[in-house]
């Protein structure tokens, strides 16, 4: 039986090959089965020859199973559609860069979040690191707040409760530090009862109600109107009297021990006054 004449594309495609290596395998058939048998025609069409077919054991050419066979041999392997055309492989190849840098652009990402984190950890660290720092600052200088509270209240009780209050030069060069800090500077511990027992002996002491506040001393009066209580008391009461009109208050500037024991000296009978 004759077969009709096709093209190597044609039969190649047939069997699912056509890279251009296949169609140069095409070419060595006549090599692979002997040189006999089916060719290729002068248009390059692969026509078997006549009478190449055997039927009944007639004929010595080879058949076109067995030229295919031969083909697939040479060609690599069988099995139809197992080839790709280059578009394929350039599509492939395509595919796979893309993938690639799809991948590589997640993993930078993944990196500069990370990266990011860690710049973030590294912030937060440092500024708990700051604020402890600060934090022991402000411990410290509360501390020598204390210490300076300590060692006025025996001597100068109402300008060291003023002081412990925040209020006052004194008071405001520690302000000053503590703000530098971020903090505030917050009253002394226990100031409050002091402030009030203070307030409450000034009272009686110079009969009418006393406050101590941002202003000093509110409501002292004069010197000579404190000049009964002061030669009366005792050191405890002149040192308290000594103290509030070192302060003063909205009504005038504070005077110095020696000033007021004058100025009460001035109304006192001679002989009277005791320091």
């Amino acid at each position: 039986m004759a077969l009709p004449g096709f093209t190597q594309r044609e039969f190649l495609k047939a069997r699912g090959r056509s890279s251009p290596a296949a169609l140069s395998r095409a070419r060595n058939v006549r090599r692979i089965t002997g040189g006999g048998g089916a060719g290729f025609t002068s248009r390059r069409g692969f026509i078997p020859k006549r009478g190449a077919g055997r039927e009944g054991g007639r004929g010595g050419g080879p058949t076109a199973e067995e030229l295919a066979a031969a083909f697939l041999a040479a060609s690599g392997g069988g099995g139809g559609g197992g080839g790709r055309s280059q578009a394929d492989e350039l599509s492939l190849i395509r595919e796979q860069a893309r993938l690639g840098s799809e991948e590589s652009s997640r993993e930078r990402a993944a990196a500069e979040r990370q990266a990011e984190l860690n710049r973030a950890f590294e912030r937060a660290q440092e500024q708990k690191r700051l604020e402890e720092e600060r934090r022991q600052q402000a411990a410290a200088l509360q501390a020598q707040r204390q210490e300076v509270f300590n060692s006025l209240i025996g001597k100068d009780p109402v300008r060291a409760i003023l002081f412990a209050m925040g209020i006052g030069p004194e008071a405001d060069i520690f302000s000053t530090q503590i703000k530098s800090l971020g903090a505030t500077q917050t009253p002394l511990a226990g100031v409050g009862q002091s402030k009030l027992q203070t307030e409450t002996a000034l009272s009686g002491l110079l009969g009418r109600s006393i406050q101590l506040g941002a202003g000093g001393v509110s409501n002292l009066g004069g010197a000579e109107q404190a000049a009964q209580a002061f030669q009366s008391g005792g050191a405890q009461v002149q040192n308290l009297l000594t103290s509030a009109f070192g302060v003063g208050g909205t009504r005038g500037a504070g005077i110095s021990a020696e000033e007021l024991i004058q100025r009460i000296g001035a109304v006192t009978p001679t002989g009277v006054l005791q320091q």
